[in-house]
């Protein structure tokens, strides 16, 4: 029994055994998760896999989500201060300054004192940004 199945975290194919046990049913029938055991961790803790850091600046070119310079760190969208995780989704390349300037702020926070500063730019007449997460 060779069966495999593609992992809705990493993309990867693995083997069956891969996939943890979610639970049995009485006929026989088995429920595997849908991610691999290696991708289990992602959703706790501090450390985000070097495979995912480099996706997500890579995804972006390497450029800051916040004011578009040389991205070379990983940010998190809700902060974990804030209950966000390490999952892919919430993650955005971001530079070292803006990353560390907005600590735990929630972005649409940032993004406003970026506008005020200069940094960042609004639509004229428009004090908001516009990106998806501050709509």
């Amino acid at each position: 029994m060779d069966e495999t199945k593609v992992c809705k975290r990493c993309g990867k194919e693995k083997p069956l055994v891969s996939f943890p046990i979610m639970r049995k049913k009485k006929n026989g029938k088995v429920f595997r998760r849908g991610h691999c055991r290696s991708c289990s961790s992602y959703g706790t803790g501090n450390n985000i896999k070097r495979e995912i850091k480099q996706k997500v600046k890579s995804e972006a070119n390497y450029l800051c989500f916040h004011c578009g310079g040389f991205g070379d760190t990983i940010d998190h969208i809700v902060p974990v201060s804030m209950g966000g995780t390490n999952y892919y989704k919430n993650l955005i390349c971001s530079c070292k300054e803006c990353n560390s300037k907005r600590g735990n702020m929630a972005i649409k926070e940032f993004h406003e004192l970026l506008i005020k500063s200069g940094v960042r730019t609004a639509k004229p007449n428009d004090a908001r940004c516009k990106c998806v997460y501050c709509q």
